[in-house]
């Protein structure tokens, strides 16, 4: 780093995404940063949360607010689920057939709804009860899948979808795209799925960085070693010792009492 490049020293990192960067060997983009700080298994924010939305909640979305918005959004759906159905009439259900590629039931392979961030499951839940009384033809036409990485998440997106399944509508969760597919039957058919999402895009990881120099530079965030005396009962740490080791390699560290090494995390900027 050079003598203009900037230090901003946070708070002491959670032991799990510590770990993850230290394996990484300690010096991570700001990107990667972020994707470990949101869905890191143990750690991250969508992963530790146990009430999202609403009055106690971190914020809340249109699909919590407005029954509007989600007939809305359910119509649109639909339009998109008829033409993909009448698109794989045509061409990959019956390729399909040609295969030998089935459904349990013996039927061609269903239609992939899938919702990428369920949230609370509340758009599910809206979406499938529209469909429940105005369209039931498709509760044998479409399997809906939601893509999240949060177990607290996927738990109440079950609860909020219990009378969706009891009434026979087929939904399965996955943590990426790529996990819905080979399931018995259930998974992405060939040809065409529904894919969407409700404020996904906003949550994804980023990189950060600063045009204003003659050179482009990224953040980067790299690991640093402390001990316990260097950190406050809030969390925060002494900038002065973490900023002077922020340059050191070494992230082994020295264990704290309890015989575990804590770490803070460091913004620095580089090319």
């Amino acid at each position: 780093m050079g003598e203009s490049d900037t230090l901003e020293v946070s708070r002491l990192l959670p032991q799990g995404i510590a770990a993850a960067l230290v394996a990484e060997g300690g010096r991570v983009s700001f990107a990667r940063f972020m994707e470990l700080a949101l869905t890191h298994p143990q750690d991250g924010y969508y992963s530790r949360t146990t009430r999202l939305l609403g009055h106690r909640g971190d914020f809340t979305t249109a699909p919590r607010r407005s029954p509007v918005f989600n007939r809305t959004v359910a119509r649109l759906l639909t339009d998109l689920v008829d033409a993909g159905r009448s698109e794989g009439a045509g061409g990959a259900e019956a390729a399909a057939r040609s295969e030998g590629v089935s459904s349990p039931e013996g039927g061609v392979r269903r239609l992939p709804v899938i919702e990428l961030g369920g949230g609370e499951g509340d758009l599910a839940a809206a979406v499938l009860g529209q469909w429940d009384g105005e369209r039931p033809d498709l509760r044998d036409a479409i399997v809906y899948s939601i893509v999240e990485i949060g177990e607290e998440l996927r738990c109440k997106q079950r609860s909020a979808l219990q009378e969706a399944m009891r009434h026979g509508w087929r939904v399965m969760w996955a943590r990426g795209i790529a996990g819905l597919a080979g399931r018995d039957g259930d998974g992405p058919a060939p040809g065409s799925a529904v894919v969407f999402g409700n404020e996904f895009l906003d949550a994804l990881p980023v990189h950060l960085v600063d045009v204003s120099g003659p050179a482009v530079r990224e953040a980067w965030v790299r690991v640093v070693p402390v001990k316990s005396g260097e950190v406050g009962a809030d969390g925060a740490a002494d900038t002065g010792g973490a900023a002077d080791a922020a340059g050191a390699a070494d992230t082994d560290g020295a264990a704290d009492s309890a015989g575990v090494t804590r770490y803070l995390c460091v913004q620095e900027w580089g090319e």
